[in-house]
């Protein structure tokens, strides 16, 4: 899909699916700009690292960026001033 670019997470995002085997960031808008309640998820089916990168100071599970690699799934939510994950689990044969 459009992996080996770098993208950011706006308020009209969809899901993500990443099927390459590339490293690449994603970042996240503000989350005050987002607000609370705001979700998006993302699916790595590759072999590459996705990194997700909040804006600024904030953190996703009280961490500065939050990593996924190849064979993923992450949900996640905005609490209007940080990030948490409501998911993050490994999946298996995914075509």
């Amino acid at each position: 899909m459009f992996a080996g670019f770098d993208w950011d997470v706006i308020q009209r995002s969809l899901p993500y699916l990443f099927k390459e085997g590339m490293t690449f960031t994603l970042t996240l808008t503000a989350a005050s700009t987002l607000g609370a309640g705001f979700a998006f998820s993302v699916a790595n089916t590759g072999t590459g690292t996705i990194t997700i990168d909040p804006n600024a100071s904030e953190t996703i599970n009280g961490s500065i960026a939050y990593t996924m690699p190849g064979n993923t799934t992450a949900v996640f939510l905005c609490t209007g001033l940080s990030w948490v994950t409501m998911s993050g689990s490994p999946f298996a044969n995914v075509t």
